[in-house]
């Protein structure tokens, strides 16, 4: 879960939120919902892919790629996708930097913001992946 938390350290720099009461990151969490004109955060793990590795270098890969989902929820439609709007902008600008110790060259989208429907409690989803590059 470092990745989850390096991309939960960039959304609070960003002042998107703060972890466990509008960002969460564990499937188990029961995420509240929140007054009217708030919406919440869940990042979730999804795996990733292949790494990067470099010429002659077979004990460690030069690069990871870990793959996160972003799912926001909020009272209304409106709201969810503003603020999947400025979690998108925030991670996006993850360039050529460390957070918590780890070198990012880069936090890319892979695809735009879906409109996820509403959920059992009826808060509108909107959600997003992305993929991280960095060091291992």
């Amino acid at each position: 879960m470092p990745f989850l938390n390096d991309l939960v350290t960039q959304l609070t720099t960003e002042s998107w939120g703060t972890l466990n009461s509008d960002i969460f990151t564990s499937t188990r969490t029961s995420i509240p919902v929140l007054a009217s004109g708030f919406a919440t955060l869940q990042l979730t793990a999804t795996g990733g892919t292949d790494p990067i590795n470099t010429h002659n270098d077979l004990l460690l890969p030069a690069y990871i790629r870990p793959t996160a989902q972003a799912m926001i929820r909020a009272g209304n439609a409106e709201l969810a996708m503003t603020r999947a709007i400025a979690a998108r902008n925030a991670l996006y600008k993850i360039r050529n930097t460390t957070i918590n110790g780890t070198w990012y060259q880069s936090v890319r989208l892979l695809g735009d913001l879906l409109d996820s429907g509403v959920d059992d409690r009826q808060q509108s989803r909107v959600s997003f992946n992305v993929m991280g590059t960095l060091r291992p």
